[in-house]
């Protein structure tokens, strides 16, 4: 603090004793001496650590909740009125269990009216599927194993979605 006040109040007589870049002539700038300051001190200190690995680099905060605090974030289930879906996995199922079934149709009515092509009906026939009831056991992985390619997998899809009816809550 004393050498901020002497260059400050050189500063203030004139750019002939003191300027921002050259401070003025005093014991306290003198860098002949050999007591460093304070901040330099430090300076030099974090220069020198630098290079070197941080123990520390930064804080670690660690957190036990309880379950209770975080069912506070989940809806109760029994209070809320959503039924529960048949099956664990409905991931994997074609027809969604928040959906509906839509109208029983056979599955040649049902590839024609969503134009879903012929190799799509060909490969339901060849595995035994006849109706659309039938499509709410299928599942995606079992569409993959009869050969289904990627897109006519998202094909029908897409059909079964336009088909089936989102339930009603």
């Amino acid at each position: 603090m004393e050498r901020l006040e002497a260059w400050a109040s050189a500063m203030l007589k004139g750019n002939t004793f003191a300027t921002l870049t050259q401070p003025l002539r005093h014991k306290l700038f003198d860098i002949s001496s050999k007591a460093l300051s304070p901040v330099m001190a430090r300076r030099m200190e974090s220069q020198q650590t630098k290079g070197a690995p941080s123990a520390a680099a930064a804080p670690v905060f660690n957190f036990s909740i309880g379950s209770e605090v975080l069912s506070l974030f989940r809806p109760d289930m029994a209070a809320s009125g959503v039924v529960a879906a048949p099956n664990s996995d409905s991931s994997d199922a074609l027809v969604h269990p928040s959906r509906k079934l839509g109208p029983d149709m056979s599955l040649i009515d049902f590839c024609v009216m969503h134009n879903l092509g012929e190799t799509v009906l060909d490969r339901f026939t060849k595995n035994g599927y006849k109706n659309t009831c039938s499509l709410k056991f299928v599942k995606i992985s079992e569409l993959k194993e009869m050969g289904f390619l990627l897109g006519e997998v998202a094909m029908l899809r897409d059909a079964v979605e336009g088909w089936s009816a989102a339930l009603e809550v």
